[in-house]
């Protein structure tokens, strides 16, 4: 609806999206994207300690109007290993990195982040020694 649009415009100067450099992180690298809706999902591979083992990629999301990425629990298949080694990662300047959204920055907007203890009247298993 249009009266969100109005309310996130007033709380950022720019919508922040999803950035490649800010899951990379000049350490990994996305070996795939699709696009879903409002969502970017990418699966970030990640080589394995003995290298000899091949790699792993590990499924990501990033809402388009947040630009936080987080693990995809939702995704079908996971995390899945390969025989092969990563693509080596692109090398990205810190400024750009640093501009990265932190998820302090979108605490107010992104419900997956919430905090457990901001919650404590929501959870059924309070000790009756509290009541």
């Amino acid at each position: 609806g249009i009266s969100l649009l109005t309310i996130t415009t007033k709380q950022h100067i720019s919508f922040p999206v999803c950035r490649t450099e800010c899951i990379e992180q000049n350490a990994r690298k996305i070996v795939r994207v699709h696009l879903k809706d409002d969502l970017v999902m990418a699966g970030l591979c990640n080589n394995k300690t003995d290298a000899s083992e091949g790699s792993i990629v590990t499924p990501y999301v990033c809402h388009k109007n947040v630009g936080l990425w987080t693990l995809d629990e939702l995704d079908e298949e996971g995390v899945v290993s390969f025989d092969k080694l990563c693509p080596t990662p692109e090398q990205y300047p810190y400024e750009l990195r640093s501009t990265c959204p932190r998820i302090n920055d979108n605490r107010d907007e992104t419900p997956m982040a919430l905090d457990v203890d901001e919650y404590p009247a929501s959870s059924g298993d309070t000790p009756l020694s509290l009541a």
